[in-house]
């Protein structure tokens, strides 16, 4: 990473407070994060730098650095307002481009 993030890099991370993630954040086309909602730290500033961000994303088991993968959608993102009433509702899947993660 001291030469920046490679282009075309989705970020996992596990901690939904962003504070270290924050100077290299707009670099990602994407993150992911295991922990968290839309009202945390780091969804926020990714809304910010205008970077796709899962909130609490479940894996079958752990992402390894390096693997590929595909973040599909079934709907549009709901902003945060969704999370206030019964609204809410699964809306995308992370699989590895060889397997299922």
């Amino acid at each position: 990473m001291r030469e920046g993030v490679p282009e075309g890099t989705i970020g996992v991370i596990d901690d939904a407070g962003g504070t270290m993630t924050a100077p290299i954040l707009e670099e990602f086309d994407g993150v992911v994060c295991l922990a968290g909602t839309v009202r945390s730290h780091l969804a926020i500033i990714s809304r910010e730098f205008g970077v796709p961000v899962l909130m609490g994303s479940r894996t079958r088991r752990p992402l390894r650095t390096g693997e590929r993968v595909r973040v599909t959608y079934s709907v549009e993102a709901q902003n945060v307002d969704a999370y206030f009433g019964d609204a809410i509702k699964p809306r995308a899947e992370v699989v590895l481009l060889d397997g299922e993660a």
